[in-house]
């Protein structure tokens, strides 16, 4: 799958995210700007999903970071591939500002990949203390936890190994 995406293992950052206001990918891309330029060709920004709704303005950014190569955009991604997305990511980021769950940040640490998210909506209660997190509506924070989710490799380890064990407390049974 990786292979068919161009992807090299552990060599980018994943969202998975429907190019819409509510996920945060405006602030999401400017924080990742911000991050050293060694950091973002070690770490380029992989995005995948749907179009979704007024995105013009992000889809013009995401047109630039790619063609700088700092980013990636795959469109929608079949629910097959998303598994081997995950594990193949250095980390998984998920800024969204609204949200009703927040399966994706959940699906990513079964895998155990190291996920950093949001602080609002579910994703306190979703992600607890197995991701780290940050203020999406605060870019310096945002690109401070994207550093650490790149360099720190005591945080990263902890991180995976709770993620599964996080993940594996939600079940699809009411």
């Amino acid at each position: 799958v990786l292979d068919r995406y161009g992807l090299a293992p552990g060599g980018y950052l994943l969202c998975l995210a429907t190019l819409e206001p509510r996920k945060n990918l405006e602030r999401l891309i400017t924080a990742f700007e911000s991050l050293p330029a060694a950091l973002r060709a070690r770490y380029p920004l992989v995005l995948a999903g749907a179009g979704g709704w007024r995105n013009a303005e992000t889809r013009s950014r995401i047109d630039r970071l790619e063609a700088r190569g700092d980013l990636r955009y795959l469109g929608y991604v079949a629910a097959e591939d998303r598994a081997p997305l995950y594990v193949g990511a250095h980390g998984f980021v998920y800024p969204a500002l609204y949200e009703g769950f927040g399966l994706p940040p959940l699906e990513a640490m079964a895998c155990g990949t190291p996920v950093m998210t949001s602080t609002r909506a579910a994703m306190p209660e979703v992600a607890g203390d197995a991701a780290l997190s940050a203020d999406p509506e605060d870019t310096e924070a945002m690109t401070a936890s994207l550093q650490r989710l790149c360099e720190d490799e005591p945080l990263r380890e902890r991180l995976a190994q709770a993620g599964p064990t996080r993940a594996a407390g939600f079940t699809w049974r009411c």
